[in-house]
């Protein structure tokens, strides 16, 4: 079951009150449906992780045992699967496949939902229009709302670096007036990666396809789709500047080459925000930002969650 409601997940924690939950996926998003399990009342002692990542296995994550797949079958096919990671679309599939029944995931024990008063009701409209097609929680959409704010008024173009599906472009393009935005992707699924990137994998995030982006934005004017591996696809715009940029590629290569690219191009008060900074799973991300920025005037800005932002 797939995008289920609170209600939902009261009576599937009731219903498995006296049985094993696993959590599937370990790391940081696991560990924050974890402890959004764990403020519900779910005894901590029914909950076992499960990753593929081979150096987790026979380990513990915040005191929660994590298996490998090989011992996850080992258990009834109807035992309770809550996918605690961002990869939902690929894991989901391939649990099927192995003839698992109770599959279930939650947007709202991965990503915070909580409402704050800065939260207007433009930005609580847009939030859903974007419905579950969010990546990021809550409070890192409202950075992006909040900074495209602040830059309207600037001269030059947007851009995003990791379109995905574009449920972050769709918030871009609510806010961005008659600005040109450039989505870069593979549409295809992340690129080659190095040993910066620790568990992240080539071919991830590979379930979308320009033709569905191009269709979830077709209300938007002055979008501009660049289909390939960043910067290869840079040549159109090489002549422009920009007052935003956001990136989202999950890597180090692929962050450092946008920095080194949209930097130098960047008007001043514009602002790049990055998602996934602070997230564990994906040190490449900080190590290009701390490399990039060691001898620029600017400072790093750690804002919400996994987010930074720089402003020129």
């Amino acid at each position: 079951m797939i995008n289920n409601s609170k209600s939902d997940l009261i009576k599937l924690l009731k219903k498995n009150a006296s049985k094993p939950i696993i959590l599937y996926g370990a790391a940081s998003r696991g560990v924050r449906v974890l402890y959004n399990l764990l403020d519900k009342g779910f005894p901590q002692e029914q909950i076992l992780f499960c990753d593929t990542n081979s150096k987790l296995w026979n380990t513990t994550v915040c005191n929660i045992k994590v298996i490998s797949l090989d011992e996850l079958q080992s258990f009834p096919k109807d035992i309770c699967i809550i996918i605690s990671s961002s990869m939902r679309y690929e894991i989901i599939p391939a649990l099927e496949k192995l003839g698992f029944t109770e599959i279930h995931y939650f947007h709202s024990l991965l990503f915070a939902e909580q409402m704050y008063e800065k939260f207007d009701s433009q930005f609580l409209e847009i939030l859903n229009k974007i419905g579950d097609n969010r990546g990021a929680d809550n409070e890192e959409n409202y950075t992006l709302y909040s900074s495209l704010q602040a830059t309207k008024n600037l001269p030059g173009n947007i851009a995003e670096v990791g379109v995905y599906k574009g449920g972050t472009a769709r918030l871009i393009c609510e806010i961005k007036g008659d600005k040109n935005l450039y989505l870069f992707d593979t549409f295809e699924g992340l690129p080659k990666t190095n040993d910066n990137d620790l568990f992240v994998q080539k071919g991830w995030l590979h379930n979308t396809s320009l033709e569905s982006v191009k269709n979830y934005l077709s209300d938007f004017k002055n979008i501009y789709f660049l289909k390939g591996v960043f910067p290869e696809t840079v040549a159109p715009i090489s002549d422009k500047k920009f007052s935003f940029i956001h990136l989202d590629t999950n890597l180090y290569q692929s962050t450092l080459d946008a920095l080194e690219f949209f930097w130098p191009r960047m008007v001043v008060g514009g602002r790049i925000v990055s998602h996934d900074y602070n997230t564990n799973s994906m040190p490449g991300v900080k190590k290009a930002f701390s490399e990039f920025f060691m001898d620029q005037p600017e400072k790093i800005i750690e804002i919400a969650d996994s987010q930074v932002m720089v402003i020129k």
